[in-house]
């Protein structure tokens, strides 16, 4: 059985480093990039706020860039853990991978934890992983501990 792999996306570093873990961890997976927009955070350039279609196409940019071949892209708008959530059942995902700042304390109460709540909402594995100074994605996972091998 070919596992299907959702992975969270974005720029950041540590989403950065999740596709990372993701591609090397399950190299054999079927793997859909979501990015999301969340329309209650939407940018202000030049003192104007950006439309969600511009945001929107300039995430499927950036996506088509870093995809590599056979991998599925989306981007959707909507609350960034539910439409996670949602992106992994739609696809039918057996892991869901994303990467989290490993935010603590005040900083954790005042911007809340995406990563956080996948956890507590979600029906089906979830890889969380967090930056750190690490020379090769494939340091997170131990041959004691190898959850590559893990099928849901």
């Amino acid at each position: 059985m070919t596992l299907k792999i959702v992975i969270a996306v974005d720029a950041s570093p540590h989403a950065q480093l999740a596709l990372k873990v993701a591609r090397a961890h399950y190299p054999d997976a079927h793997r859909q990039l979501v990015t999301v927009i969340d329309e209650r955070t939407l940018p202000v350039r030049d003192g104007v706020m950006v439309l969600l279609e511009a945001m929107m196409a300039e995430a499927r940019h950036r996506l088509g860039e870093q995809a590599l071949t056979g991998e599925l892209c989306s981007v959707m708008s909507g609350g960034a853990a539910e439409t996670l959530l949602k992106a992994a059942e739609q696809f039918g995902a057996d892991v869901l991978v994303m990467g989290t700042h490993g935010r603590s304390g005040m900083n954790r109460w005042f911007g809340g934890s995406v990563a956080e709540t996948v956890l507590r909402h979600a029906e089906l594995p979830v890889l969380v992983v967090r930056e750190a100074d690490l020379a090769e994605p494939t340091q997170i996972l131990s041959k004691e501990n190898d959850w590559a091998n893990v099928t849901p």
